[in-house]
């Protein structure tokens, strides 16, 4: 089964229930990744080398210099607006993403999605994440579980 693990942060010392899931999933065999929209740059678990972790590790690089993140972030409706107007628009619908249209995050989690579907299931730690998903999860994949 293949599997995305959706967290805000990796490899986060503090959140070893994330670390066991994952690596729990690996041990039975299942394909995983993770995503994160933040590095975590300080000690890990020493599971984070012995399973190969960073190797699985995709990250959605937000710029942190708020007029880069607004010309990114207009760079990416552009190149979504070219293919799919509609699905443009809601990546900036606050109705549908909630607070997260004003930091960008839809716009940048748009494009992963787009080029990496065929997930099993998609494991979203903690709500806000499966927020920022919003209705691009659908047709990724069968199930969607939130902690």
């Amino acid at each position: 089964m293949k599997i995305l693990f959706f967290v805000s942060s990796f490899p986060a010392l503090s959140e070893t229930f994330i670390l066991n899931q994952i690596t729990g999933m690996i041990d039975r065999g299942h394909e995983v990744e993770i995503l994160a929209t933040k590095r975590v740059r300080t000690v890990h678990h020493p599971e984070v080398e012995k399973y190969d972790l960073m190797n699985k590790v995709k990250y959605i690089e937000i710029p942190r210099n708020p007029l880069l993140k607004i010309f990114k972030g207009f760079v990416n409706f552009n190149k979504v607006f070219i293919k799919h107007p509609k699905r443009a628009y809601s990546l900036i619908n606050r109705k549908e993403h909630g607070n997260f249209v004003w930091n960008l995050r839809p716009l940048y989690l748009y494009p992963f999605f787009e080029e990496n579907k065929g997930y099993d299931v998609i494991i979203a730690h903690y709500g806000y994440n499966l927020l920022l998903l919003g209705h691009q999860s659908i047709n990724l994949c069968n199930r969607i579980l939130v902690h």
